[in-house]
């Protein structure tokens, strides 16, 4: 009586509507929820299957694409119910995107027409997983079909943000890379951060470099929560329905387990440009 749910980044607070929808209907039919954190490691991934198999749970959802398709296939195979929100996505015949491209071109096209021509895609140091990779490059074709230059920067996280096992900087030097990027000629009016988790880094750095948002700089990042909501100004965010998601997944591994009749149909995620209080026009340079 247990569902296993493997999230890539637990420390990512867009992951706790889609846990909260999961317990929610999993709970509904007596079943427990063992939450596993890949840390965005294809090794620890691997760690991570191993204890919740060796938990013999029920079923197991995958908040995200799985680093290792093979693996969860194989369990798949095995008899085990499997919720894996891509390939339940191309079985029902529609495009699953974790992030939609239409509101990624949506938020491009809105930041052109405030007049922004320069942009920077923010990023960490270390190597990025794919979907850091596939963001970049629907913003890079739009933003150039625009005439509007994007650039990738990789930035070094704070020292006491353990959001990874790697080496870091400091507030220091990350609000030093933020100032002397933002304010060189030619430099971007606009900062989109890769990640929700790196959001607020980058946040802090361009306070310290007294950047503000969005007077000197606009600011958009990827997913949403409630502290993008109550920050001031308000986050920018591309977004994805997130518990629509996990109540399909959850409904579709009870469907397997023979506890419902109907098979739920797998929600696809929409993405959604909101246009917050931290995007406006780009400030006069001379």
């Amino acid at each position: 009586m247990i569902i296993g749910v493997l999230v890539p980044n637990l420390a990512n607070p867009v992951f706790l509507p889609f846990l909260r929808a999961v317990e929610h209907q999993a709970q509904r039919f007596g079943y427990a929820v063992m939450v596993a954190d890949t840390q965005q490691s294809t090794e620890i991934e691997h760690r991570q299957l191993d204890r919740l198999s060796a938990q013999r749970i029920d079923a197991l959802i995958m908040a995200g694409r799985p680093r290792d398709p093979e693996r969860v296939r194989r369990l798949s195979d095995a008899g085990l119910a499997v919720a894996d929100p891509v390939r339940f996505a191309e079985r029902a015949g529609v495009p699953f995107r974790s992030i939609s491209a239409g509101a990624v071109e949506e938020a491009c096209h809105h930041l052109a027409s405030l007049g922004h021509e320069r942009l920077a895609f923010v990023a960490r140091g270390h190597a990025e997983p794919s979907a850091s990779t596939n963001r970049w490059q629907v913003i890079e074709t739009t933003c150039r079909s625009l005439r509007l230059r994007p650039s990738r920067v990789a930035v070094k996280e704070f020292h006491d943000f353990p959001t990874s096992g790697r080496p870091t900087g400091s507030r220091e030097e990350l609000a030093a890379t933020l100032d002397g990027l933002v304010r060189s000629p030619g430099g971007p009016t606009v900062i989109w951060s890769n990640s929700h988790v790196l959001a607020p880094i980058l946040l802090e750095g361009l306070a310290m470099a007294d950047i503000g948002i969005p007077t000197d700089c606009s600011f958009v990042t990827f997913g949403d929560s409630s502290w993008a909501a109550a920050y001031r100004p308000s986050i920018s965010v591309i977004t994805d329905d997130l518990e629509a998601a996990a109540t399909a997944l959850t409904s579709a591994v009870l469907h397997q387990l023979g506890v419902t009749e109907a098979e739920a149909p797998i929600a696809v995620p929409l993405g959604v440009y909101l246009a917050r209080k931290s995007v406006g026009p780009p400030p006069t340079r001379t």
